[in-house]
C-alpha cells in the first residue's frame, strides 16, 4: 500500500516536500492513520516549513489536540518571522475552533525562541500561570490577531488565550485596554469571569465582586500571588470547593496562622486533610481533635507524615484504619507501615515500632488478595520471628500459606521449606517455583530429592527441571 511505502520513507530522519503532499490525502478518513502519520512527523528530528499545510490538516481532524499541536510548535522554530506571520493569520480567521485555538502557543514563539510545550501545555490546563515581566514588544498586526482571539465567539478560545499569553499579555496590551477586557467578560460572561482572576494579577488589582463561586475557586487558586489576598473571607465561604482549593493552597500562602486556624475546624474531610498535610510538611503541632471518623483524613496524616514526633497518632490512626470495610483504605494503611518501617530499619525492633510491625504482619490474612501479594514482596525487607510463620503454616488457608512462601525460601528457613514440601500441591508446586529463583544450598537440594519420591508427574518434572540445569 502506498500508505505504509509512505510512513516507512519517515524512518530515514527526513521528509521530502512531495512526500508530505502526498501524505495529506490520507488525513481524515481513518483516526488511526492520521494519528500514526502524526506520531511520525513527530518523531522526526528535522520538521522543515513545509510541514506546517499537513500539520494544519491534521489539527483540523482533532485526533490528538496535544500532539497536534505540538508539532505544530516544533515545526514554526523553523520557520521565519514572514512565514509565521502568514500562517497565525490565516489560522487566527479560520471558520474551525480548533485551528484557532492553537493560535496562542504559536504566538508565544514570537518572544522565546524554543518553548517547553509540555511543560506550558500542562500549566495552561491546570490553570497554573506565571507571572514574571517579558522585555519586548509586539507589533500592530500581533496585537491585532490576539485582540481578535480575546473577542472570539467561542469562549474556550478566550479562556485559552489568557492562560497561554499570560506572561505576555503586558507587551501586548496597557493596563486600560486589560481593564476593558475585564469589564466586558463581567458583564457579558459568567463561564469566563474566572479569568478576571488571571488578568487582574497583571495589573495588581484585587478590587473585583466574588459573587461567582467560579470567580472565588479561581481565587483560592490564585490568591497567593496577590499581595494582601482575601483568604479569611474564602475560608469561611459556603462553597465547599472554595474552602477545598484555599486549604489545598496552604503551603504558597504566607502569614497563615488564623487560616489555618479556620480551616482546620472545617467539617469537610477534604479541608481538613489538607490542612494536616500543611502541618506535616511544615512539621507543626497536630492537634488530636482534628483526627476525625473520616478515613480521608486520617489517610491524610498517614501519607504525609515526615517526622517520629506523630508516632502516638500514627498508631491510633493505623489501628483505626487497619479493619476498614474499603480494601483501598486497607491497602494505604499496609503502604503506610511498609514505609515508615523502611526508613526506620535500623528501630525495627525498637518498641514503638513493634505495634506498626504487628499490624503490618495481620495484612497476610487480609481477604483481597491484591493486599496479600503487596505483602508478600514487602515482608522480605524485614525480620520475621519463626513464631510468626509457624501460625501461619498452621492456618487451614492455604491462600495464606501461599504468602510466606517467597520470604521461607528467600532467607533458606530450612524448617519451613521442610514444612512446605509436605504441603498441598499448589503450594508445592510455588514452593519449587520460588526455590528455583534463589541459589539452592545441599539442605535444599535434599529436600527436593526427598520431593521428587512424590505421585504428582507434575511436581517431579519441575524438580527433574531443577536438578538437572
Amino acid at each position: 500500500m502506498e500508505i505504509e511505502n509512505l510512513l516507512s520513507s519517515l524512518d530515514n530522519d527526513q521528509i521530502l516536500l512531495n512526500t508530505a503532499k502526498n501524505l495529506e490525502k490520507y488525513v481524515g478518513p481513518k483516526n488511526k492513520i492520521t494519528l500514526e502519520i502524526l506520531n511520525r512527523l513527530i518523531a522526526l528530528p528535522h520538521k522543515p516549513n513545509f510541514l506546517l499545510r499537513i500539520a494544519a490538516l491534521i489539527l483540523l481532524e482533532n485526533v490528538d489536540f496535544k500532539k497536534s499541536v505540538h508539532l505544530l510548535v516544533l515545526i514554526f522554530e523553523n520557520c521565519s518571522i514572514q512565514e509565521r506571520f502568514r500562517f497565525i493569520n490565516e489560522m487566527s480567521k479560520s471558520k474551525f475552533y480548533v485551528q484557532r485555538m492553537c493560535v496562542p502557543y504559536l504566538i508565544r514563539l514570537f518572544w522565546f525562541d524554543t518553548i517547553d510545550f509540555m511543560e506550558l501545555f500542562e500549566r495552561v490546563e491546570k490553570n497554573e500561570p506565571v507571572y514574571k515581566e517579558v522585555k519586548k514588544s509586539t507589533t500592530p498586526e500581533l496585537k491585532e490577531i490576539i485582540l481578535s482571539l480575546l473577542n472570539d465567539e467561542v469562549e474556550y478560545i478566550i479562556k485559552k488565550t489568557i492562560l497561554v499569553l499570560t506572561e505576555n499579555l503586558l507587551n501586548i496590551l496597557n493596563r486600560g485596554e486589560i481593564e476593558e477586557i475585564i469589564t466586558k467578560i463581567t458583564k457579558e460572561s459568567f463561564n469566563l469571569q474566572p479569568m478576571i482572576v488571571n488578568l487582574c494579577l497583571l495589573i495588581a488589582k484585587d478590587d473585583f465582586p466574588l459573587d461567582n463561586w467560579k470567580v472565588r475557586i479561581n481565587y483560592a487558586k490564585l490568591c497567593h500571588n496577590f499581595l494582601n489576598p482575601r483568604v479569611l473571607t474564602l475560608a469561611e465561604d459556603e462553597s465547599e470547593e472554595v474552602r477545598i482549593c484555599l486549604s489545598n493552597n496552604l503551603m504558597n500562602i504566607k502569614k497563615n496562622d488564623e487560616l489555618v486556624a479556620i480551616l482546620s475546624t472545617d467539617k469537610n474531610p477534604f479541608v481538613k486533610s489538607n490542612v494536616i498535610k500543611y502541618l506535616c510538611l511544615t512539621n507543626q503541632n497536630i492537634p488530636n481533635d482534628i483526627i476525625n471518623e473520616s478515613w480521608e483524613v486520617k489517610l491524610s496524616l498517614l501519607n504525609n507524615c515526615q517526622s517520629l514526633k506523630y508516632i502516638d497518632l500514627v498508631i491510633g490512626t493505623i489501628n483505626s484504619l487497619k479493619d476498614s470495610k474499603n480494601w483501598r483504605v486497607r491497602k494505604s494503611v499496609l503502604d503506610f507501615c511498609y514505609k515508615i518501617l523502611l526508613e526506620n530499619k535500623q528501630l525495627e525492633r525498637n518498641e514503638m515500632f513493634i505495634p506498626i510491625k504487628e499490624v503490618f504482619l495481620s495484612f497476610i490474612y487480609d481477604k483481597v488478595s491484591e493486599i496479600r501479594n503487596a505483602l508478600k514482596n514487602y515482608i522480605l525487607e524485614f525480620e520475621v520471628e519463626d513464631n510468626f510463620i509457624r501460625k501461619v503454616l498452621l492456618n487451614p488457608n492455604f491462600k495464606y500459606r501461599m504468602i510466606i512462601i517467597k520470604y521461607i525460601v528467600k532467607n533458606k528457613i530450612i524448617w519451613g521449606i521442610k514444612e512446605l514440601s509436605r504441603d498441598i500441591l499448589e503450594i508445592r508446586k510455588e514452593l519449587i517455583n520460588e526455590v528455583n529463583n534463589y541459589e539452592i544450598n545441599e539442605d535444599i537440594l535434599n529436600i527436593l530429592h526427598e520431593m521428587i519420591n512424590c505421585e504428582e508427574k507434575e511436581i517431579k518434572d519441575l524438580i527433574e527441571n531443577i536438578i538437572n540445569q
